[in-house]
Order: C-alpha cells, then sequence, then structure tokens
C-alpha cells in the first residue's frame, strides 16, 4: 500500500494528519519562544489617555501652560517632554497646552495634530485624559490635559 504525503493528504481530506499537525505546533512553540518579553505595563492599553469633552464653559484651575505657538514639530516635542517630565515631578494635575489653531501654518496645521499623536505615544506615561481647552482657555487652539 503507498503511503499519502501530508500535501495529498491535505488535499484529499481537507485535514492535516498528525505528524504534520505536530511539526506545525512544535515551530509554533519555537517561535513564541523567540518573541521578545513585553513588560506588563507596556501591554496594558486602558493607561493609553482618553480623549475627553470638555464644557466650552468651564472655568478651570491651570496649574502650568505650555505656549507652543511657532515652533517646528521637533522644538514641540523637546519641550513637551521637558514639560510634562518638570510637571509629574511637581505633581501638577492641569495642564494647558496651546498650540495655536494653525491659521499661520503654511499648507495644513501641523503642530496640534502632532501634538495630539504625541500626547498618545510620548504622553501616555504622564496623561490620564485630554480635551479640546474650553473658549477661556484658548478653544480649539490649546488642550487641556489631566495628569496621571
Amino acid at each position: 500500500m503507498k503511503k499519502i504525503s501530508n500535501e495529498d493528504w491535505e488535499k484529499i481530506f481537507g485535514l492535516k494528519n498528525e505528524e504534520s499537525e505536530r511539526k506545525e505546533f512544535e515551530e509554533f512553540i519555537k517561535s513564541m519562544e523567540n518573541l521578545p518579553l513585553i513588560p506588563e505595563k507596556s501591554a496594558d492599553f486602558s493607561s493609553l489617555p482618553n480623549k475627553i469633552k470638555i464644557p466650552k464653559k468651564a472655568n478651570l484651575s491651570v496649574d502650568d501652560t505650555l505656549d507652543l505657538h511657532g515652533l517646528t514639530v521637533k522644538q514641540a516635542s523637546d519641550k513637551l517632554e521637558r514639560f510634562f517630565v518638570s510637571a509629574k515631578s511637581e505633581k501638577m494635575k492641569i495642564l494647558l497646552i496651546i498650540t495655536g489653531k494653525g491659521k499661520h501654518s503654511k499648507g495644513n496645521p501641523s503642530l496640534k495634530p502632532f501634538v495630539e499623536k504625541w500626547f498618545k505615544n510620548d504622553g501616555k506615561f504622564f496623561i490620564r485624559n485630554y480635551g479640546i481647552a474650553p473658549k477661556i482657555h484658548g478653544g480649539e487652539g490649546a488642550f487641556i490635559v489631566f495628569l496621571k
């Protein structure tokens, strides 16, 4: 009697034989062993900052303000990093980040979208929630940030 090859077995029956399944499982286990370990905190996506709706007429008690008007994305990134490290060490809770609306930008505004992306990536270690600032604090041209 002729032995059926693994490929023929799969074609005929649509199933893999035990030896083929065992090899596949062993390869899977080997690939899992080679994966880098991810620290538990970085795998916790619930700690990512949430964008919240802040009432337009709210008057918040802001601990500190960072004005990024006229800066490049690189300059803004550096200032954000230093500002948040300092604010966290001083145990501040509410920050105002002024980006401007981008009306004086050549082309599309780049600073405001960059800052919001920074909040979700680099800022996730500092920020609990953030939202568009109320009118009294700058409205569409600023963010209110609540620190962890």
